[in-house]
């Protein structure tokens, strides 16, 4: 089997280290074998495998949440028609079964817009690595022979973020970019149109606990959400994964856990966690009235 050049590659020299300053002063010299050039090349094909694997992911994640949409909007229809019939007034799209209904789209489209997110990290990865492979080898060749400061610098930028975006697994672009780019590829239109069916029936019916509960819920799986995106290191970049490293202070112990779970970062306990306290506070907002009178009860019972 072909050894990783980045693992086993063979040794690291000081020549050229002159030129080389001016454009990074910590810049390492990598000296590459054939077998390492050839281990590049079937990489790069699986970069393009997971280039479509990665773009087709992405397609699946957005198709779901417009599916999961579409269906509300055909909830809404139903159940305003409904509604008049019964009630034949002028303001029936504000009901406690839209607002559920919205609620629950809302709830599933933030989940798919998260997952998409990774999926258009793992686009950008792949397509990052492999053009980092283009520009390395077609770059254009001196005629005496030589390596020049060019090829050297693309021979270890190309070393730099397989290192970074594979072995280490982390994004080519920070957290801003994840999700503006992903808002504007149709997440956005998602999000919003069960968002405002959920503040106007909030406004609407905010006297009943139900109500109450659906909006504690859809407020706290927001914030499971983008709680679990801001900390989840599978949304790093390198910069952000120094910064983490500095900050929690990571024990030797820890880091060599980590790298071994390559490559996919360690998962968190917080996010079930975390799901688990939403779905308590919205029931015991619904349930108040009855936990209100249960615990009169109890009381009553206590003093006689």
């Amino acid at each position: 089997m072909t050894e990783n050049p980045i693992e086993s590659s063979v040794h690291i020299t000081s020549e050229n280290s002159d030129e080389l300053d001016h454009l990074n002063e910590s810049v390492q010299v990598w000296q590459l074998s054939s077998e390492d050039e050839k281990w590049i090349e079937h990489f790069y094909k699986e970069c393009g495998r997971e280039v479509t694997l990665a773009y087709t992911t992405l397609n699946q994640m957005k198709n779901w949440a417009m599916v999961i949409v579409g269906a509300f909007i055909s909830a809404v229809v139903s159940l305003s028609k409904a509604d008049t019939a019964g009630r034949q007034n002028g303001e029936t799209i504000t009901t406690i079964p839209v607002l559920i209904v919205a609620v629950i789209a809302y709830v599933f489209s933030l989940r798919f817009y998260i997952r998409a997110i990774l999926c258009y990290i793992n686009l950008i990865r792949w397509n990052t690595l492999q053009s980092s492979i283009i520009s390395y080898k077609f770059v254009e060749k001196p005629s005496n022979g030589t390596q020049s400061l060019d090829i050297e610098a693309l021979k270890n930028k190309l070393l730099e973020n397989i290192v970074q975006y594979y072995h280490n697994w982390l994004s080519p672009v920070d957290r801003i970019t994840q999700l503006i780019s992903n808002l504007k590829l149709g997440f956005a239109l998602v999000l919003i149109l069960p968002l405002f069916f959920i503040i106007i029936c909030a406004f609407q019916l905010w006297s009943s606990n139900l109500v109450k509960g659906f909006i504690v819920f859809s407020i706290g799986s927001t914030f499971v959400e983008i709680f679990d995106f801001f900390r989840s290191p599978f949304f790093d970049t390198p910069i952000a994964r120094e910064k983490r490293t500095e900050k929690k202070k990571k024990s030797e112990v820890a880091i060599k856990k980590e790298e071994r779970s390559f490559p996919i970062p360690v998962s968190r306990i917080e996010y079930p966690l975390l799901w688990l306290v939403n779905l308590i506070a919205s029931s015991l907002v619904v349930l108040w009235p009855h936990l209100k009178v249960l615990v009169a009860r109890i009381f009553e019972t206590t003093g006689n």
